[in-house]
């Protein structure tokens, strides 16, 4: 379905998109010239699990695969700066890559602690959660 083109959004994990060599064969041919973007989501984790998970670090190659005009988008909540550092060496970003950085800090969520009255898999202490749909007559 894939190699058809049946699908405009494909998300998949670095082991099989760099662990399987039939995929990584479709980025290059049929699929791989209709590629838009390819978005990274969580890119901490290409730095920080690649040392036992080898695929993350092997995602780079992909600028090697791919057309070189295709923007390789890396998002996370958490990249410090030395992070993100090895982030663009393992992906390969050029020179004139901008970085947008936003803060983490959401003052309209707040923390709650309140004690479970009912068992855990009832979900009933989260009923307050859910307004109450009055019944009709």
């Amino acid at each position: 379905d894939i190699e058809a083109g049946k699908y405009s959004v494909i998300i998949i994990n670095p082991e099989l998109l760099m662990g399987n060599a039939r995929i990584k064969k479709l980025w290059k041919f049929k699929f791989g010239s209709k590629i838009l973007n390819f978005i990274f989501d969580e890119a901490h984790c290409i730095s920080q699990w690649g040392d036992f998970r080898s695929e993350y670090r092997l995602v780079g190659e992909l600028r090697y695969i791919l057309n070189k005009k295709i923007p390789f988008y890396a998002v996370s909540a958490t990249l410090p700066r030395m992070v993100l550092e090895d982030v663009r060496q393992i992906l390969r970003l050029r020179s004139d890559t901008v970085y947008l950085q936003r803060t983490t800090d959401r003052p309209d969520i707040h923390l709650m602690a309140r004690p479970l009255s009912f068992l855990a898999k009832s979900f009933h202490d989260l009923d307050f959660l859910v307004p109450k749909i009055p019944e009709v007559s």
